[in-house]
């Protein structure tokens, strides 16, 4: 039960990562390539929007293109967030930018339209209590909102303890707290997510290709009869294969 758990949870955040990690093993270069900034579904500025606001350091050969300051910040404020800030780097770099002059309306607007005001007002509760970071007078209004504090408890729980190699328990508690921090919008949208078929509905019950339909009916189905199983069978009959993939 709990592999066939941990299989589910990789191919939803297969489907959902916003970006593919390619490492050089000659050189040791990392590279990640992102085609969202943050995983789907939800709102975010479409590229030509970041295009426009981009900014270019001069590297090798070129210029290389990175995103602008006011994106930065929020897009370091999402990633922390959805980690659950459990390194502590990452507010270190909330700390960094929040000392910068950065145009603080422009990003209170866009937090506003995207919907993430909260996790503004989280990330800047947490650094400011844990580093002593200025808070910009145009963002204060976030750190007072109900739901910027309301996860401080589990975050500072990851902080102490981590999140890597973490036992089941500590999984489902940063499941919930994932659940929590998404806009209203995006829990709405994950949870209809759940009714599309996933490649581990075709290793429960494999059908011909012509009844692929069928796994968006029975995906409800399917779902709870691997949370019911306790055989450890992989499927619902013996053997079999699907080309659901």
């Amino acid at each position: 039960m709990r592999e066939r758990a941990a299989a589910e949870r990789t191919e939803r955040l297969e489907v959902e990562a916003p970006s593919r990690l390619f490492f050089h093993p000659s050189h040791s270069l990392q590279i990640e390539i992102h085609w969202r900034l943050a995983p789907g579904p939800g709102r975010e500025p479409d590229f030509e929007k970041l295009w426009s606001r981009r900014r270019e350091h001069s590297f090798g050969s070129g210029p290389v293109a990175y995103l602008g300051p006011e994106d930065q910040f929020l897009y370091l404020v999402h990633h922390g967030a959805r980690h659950g800030w459990f390194r502590l780097r990452w507010l270190c770099d909330i700390d960094v930018l929040a000392r910068r002059g950065l145009d603080w309306s422009s990003c209170a607007q866009l937090s506003i339209r995207y919907g993430t005001e909260h996790l503004v007002g989280q990330a800047l509760i947490l650094a400011s209590q844990l580093l002593q970071t200025p808070i910009p007078k145009e963002l204060e209004g976030f750190t007072r909102l109900k739901r910027s504090g309301a996860q401080i408890p589990q975050v500072l729980s990851f902080m102490r303890d981590s999140l890597e190699n973490a036992p089941p328990e500590r999984v489902r508690m940063y499941e919930r707290y994932l659940f929590a921090i998404k806009p209203r919008r995006q829990k709405l949208l994950y949870l209809l997510s759940l009714l599309y078929p996933y490649p581990m509905d075709a290793k429960t019950l494999p059908l011909p290709k012509t009844f692929h339909f069928l796994y968006f009916p029975l995906r409800p189905l399917l779902w709870t009869w691997r949370k019911l199983d306790k055989t450890g069978k992989p499927s619902l009959v013996e053997s079999g294969e699907s080309k659901l993939l």
